[in-house]
């Protein structure tokens, strides 16, 4: 009897894949630089001012400068000689009316010999300080500073590793068909799939 013998082997397909990937390498860091001035703050003053003038006491109590003295005795100099003055001319006019009777040598001599002063009592100073006061200033002014940012960027570098795919068929398919005569059938050595008709 004829027999036929049908030997198949399968195909394998073996699929090898790779994922993608994106390297990205960045030596330095980002950095950040923030700079601030500091606020200037200017301040001027000018102190308060007391100001007493005590000439004036001096010169009451009889403690004058030098200028005030020569002043004082310019005008008591000019005032005594106007006296004078006004006394000869009261005693001309005594001796023009030497008719009219009376001892005109006697009533001059008398007037002259004879004075009267009058007692006056005062403290001293009779008169007070010049006081004035000036007052202080103080004036502040104030520059205030913004602050600097800057940024330094800085670039990285990258990779890009696409996606590789890889199909490897092992082993290929195949189909092996034997007519045997005999009866007997002997399968091969390497292990394949047998089909029988």
């Amino acid at each position: 009897m004829t027999r036929i013998q049908i030997y198949q082997t399968p195909g394998a397909i073996r699929i090898e894949t790779q994922p993608a990937q994106l390297r990205v390498h960045q030596s330095k860091r980002l950095a950040l630089n923030i700079r601030q001035n500091r606020a200037a703050l200017r301040v001027n003053s000018r102190p308060a001012r007391l100001n007493i003038d005590q000439s004036a006491c001096f010169a009451s109590s009889g403690l004058k400068s030098p200028l005030n003295v020569a002043s004082d005795f310019y005008s008591n100099a000019m005032r005594s000689g106007f006296d004078a003055i006004s006394s000869i001319v009261r005693e001309g006019l005594r001796f023009l009316r030497i008719e009219q009777g009376g001892n005109a040598v006697a009533e001059i001599a008398q007037t002259r010999g004879v004075k009267t002063r009058p007692l006056v009592m005062r403290a001293m100073p009779s008169v007070r300080p010049q006081i004035s006061v000036e007052p202080g200033q103080l004036n502040m002014e104030w520059t205030p500073h913004s602050v600097d940012t800057s940024w330094e960027v800085i670039e990285g570098q990258s990779e890009f590793i696409p996606q590789q795919i890889s199909v490897v068929m092992d082993p290929y398919p195949s189909i092996d068909i034997n007519v045997l005569e005999e009866e007997r059938i002997t399968p091969p050595e390497d292990e394949k799939k047998k089909f029988q008709l």
